[in-house]
């Protein structure tokens, strides 16, 4: 039988495994031609059929191949070890088309594979908008798989976002597929405009039903990133519409206005005291942070960037007292201080972390949203920063001076570490790990702490 010409020409065509029909014919094929191709041979091995029979029998074998049997667990396990991230953007979309397109079995596959549609990356915009109802389609194959969606904004006017009826981010359909559609875990949002973010979280809020279980509460972590302007009259941007059940957030601010004067801006209380996990960027007074930090008391997880901020007193009395009456973190156990001025190093006197296990503090470069770096860098070359003595001892009182008990880990990026600030730091009997990176000790004559 020839393949090209029968019933089973489709199987050449596809990498679909034959059914049980199918695979009886072709077995029924290949018996027939191995008892044709023994025949000829025995007459004549060199008639030149025989180099044609041999094919179709290689034909024959390869549509009865055990690859075309693959289980779908197995598939599936293949498909999710490509080179697939998480959260897929347009890439890696694109990159699963293709392999649902492998074959109907692979495409099988890839539909019970909750993960693989568990996360996406999106931008959008006024050009560009989005069709929500197909995302929400999207999220449903991923069963219980706990769900991602990191959003973009395009940059656009915003001109009319004073107005909540009139912005776009508001304005559209986001809003009710935050507050009716698939339930998310993780949601990760970018605008370039504070105003639009602080319109959207007030239309979700607006959506909620007392009724009806609000997808929107069901977000455990969530981060906000708003680079750009900061706006006066967006001072309650984050007192209300926070997920209630958040306990991993992240925010990034806008640069604070040149302007002396005292943040009034206070996240929701209810959320920050709820939280474990808690990432702040912010180059804004210190007054912001310390009231932050006060509603803290859960979070086991520090991350503050200071964005080259050199955290001077801005006149408050939370930021004049914060020395003396220092924030209780009682079950912080990983703190990381990013983009540090040795001048701010005095946030460590700032805090009180009794069972701290991991410090790391990173002087490294910031850049603004000016293009303009922040740092004791000034020609580039990525050199170690004099931290002085300052840091050494806002370090050595937040170690307790030397009687802290649960100190594991400690890094330091690119500083100048005096020499007797580091064998007063080693003789901190729990330290297991201290890593010196990109930094040097400097030998300067000095006692002790």
């Amino acid at each position: 039988m020839d393949l090209n010409t029968s019933d089973l020409s489709h199987l050449l065509k596809t990498n679909d495994p034959p059914n049980s029909y199918q695979e009886a014919c072709l077995v029924q094929n290949v018996e027939a031609l191995n008892k044709e191709i023994e025949k000829l041979s025995q007459a004549d091995a060199a008639d030149p059929k025989l180099e044609g029979l041999r094919e179709r029998l290689q034909q024959h074998r390869l549509l009865l191949s055990s690859r075309r049997r693959i289980p779908l667990e197995t598939i599936s396990e293949i498909i999710s070890n490509t080179e697939l991230l998480p959260v897929l953007d347009s890439n890696g979309r694109q990159r699963l088309k293709q392999l649902c397109l492998v074959c109907k079995g692979w495409w099988s596959a890839a539909q019970v594979t909750h993960r693989l549609w568990s996360g996406l990356s999106l931008e959008f915009g006024i050009t560009a908008p989005l069709r929500w109802d197909l995302i929400a389609d999207w999220f449903r194959r991923s069963g219980n798989v706990p769900r991602t969606l990191e959003l973009k904004m395009q940059p656009h006017s915003h001109s009319k976002c004073n107005k909540p009826e009139k912005c776009f981010l508001a304005s559209s359909k986001l809003a009710k597929f935050l507050a009716q559609g698939p339930s998310l875990t993780r949601l990760s949002i970018s605008s370039t405009n504070v105003r639009c973010l602080e319109n959207l979280l007030h239309s979700v809020k607006s959506l909620e039903s007392e009724s009806t279980p609000c997808s929107w509460d069901s977000i455990s972590s969530l981060s906000i990133s708003c680079p750009g302007t900061w706006y006066e009259d967006s001072s309650k941007f984050l007192s209300t519409g926070l997920p209630s059940a958040l306990t991993t957030f992240e925010l990034f601010l806008p640069s604070w206005p040149s302007a002396p004067r005292i943040p009034t801006t206070r996240i929701q209380s209810s959320v920050l005291t709820g939280l474990t996990t808690l990432h702040i960027q912010c180059d804004w007074p210190r007054s912001f942070l310390l009231a932050t930090l006060q509603e803290c008391t859960d979070v086991e997880t520090l991350t503050l960037d200071l964005a080259g901020h050199d955290w001077t007193c801005d006149g408050s009395t939370i930021s004049q007292n914060a020395s003396n009456t220092a924030v209780q973190l009682p079950k912080l156990r990983t703190l990381r201080l990013r983009h540090l001025l040795p001048e701010a190093a005095d946030i460590l006197k700032c805090l009180r972390a009794p069972i701290i296990s991991s410090l790391d503090i990173s002087f490294g470069p910031y850049e603004g949203d000016d293009g303009v770096f922040r740092v004791y860098d000034p020609e580039g070359l990525g050199v170690p920063v004099d931290v002085g003595d300052e840091f050494a001892n806002a370090l050595w009182t937040f170690l307790q001076h030397g009687s802290q008990t649960t100190l594991r880990y400690l890094r330091i990026h690119r500083a100048f570490l005096r020499s007797w600030v580091y064998y007063e730091i080693c003789r901190t009997q729990s330290l297991r790990q201290f890593c010196l990176d990109g930094s040097c000790i400097i030998t300067i004559c000095q006692t002790s702490l």
